[in-house]
């Protein structure tokens, strides 16, 4: 019985392996993980102290109070074309209630990556560490006439791609 037994598990991983290979991209509407780092070490090099400021603020100001999540985000969206419709302001307060009320509050958060792109546009990535589970944050920042803008903001909690 064994000696059917082994074949069959190799089989079993041959398949699973070509099925996993030629997988089709995620469906509109699904999201690819978001830190795709392939072969890149993260690198939480230094950026601009306004963006930082900026940062700090947000989440600091969540951490205090889940009330406050409006407010984090309305000074985190100041200034951004991401702010001008109202309904994206709330979108955000309310998937971010979501996952605080899924994975409990925030206790603390994490630079991890820095990507510059050319000398206007920097690519920042956090982890917000949640009583229950950690949460990935994307933002980009855009140098304009003046100042850096949030151009994009996206969280999730898909971890797995964090991990070498």
């Amino acid at each position: 019985m064994t000696k059917f037994l082994m074949p069959l598990a190799i089989l079993f991983f041959v398949v699973c392996s070509l099925v996993a290979q030629t997988a089709p991209p995620p469906p509109t509407g699904q999201v690819s993980p978001v830190f795709k780092l392939g072969k890149r070490k993260p690198n939480p090099s230094d950026f601009p102290i306004p963006v930082k400021e900026q940062i700090a603020f947000f989440f600091q100001t969540m951490m205090k109070d889940r009330k406050n999540i409006h407010q984090a985000y309305e000074h985190l969206l100041r200034n951004s074309r991401l702010s001008e419709r109202k309904e994206n302001v709330d979108n955000f307060t309310e998937k971010t209630a979501s996952v605080i009320d899924l994975f409990g509050d925030m206790i603390d958060y994490e630079h991890y990556d820095t990507q510059k792109v050319g000398r206007r546009m920097i690519v920042l990535s956090y982890i917000s560490w949640h009583k229950l589970y950690p949460v990935q944050w994307r933002m980009t920042y855009y140098l304009s006439d003046k100042d850096w803008t949030l151009i994009d903001l996206i969280f999730s909690t898909q971890v797995e791609d964090l991990i070498e």
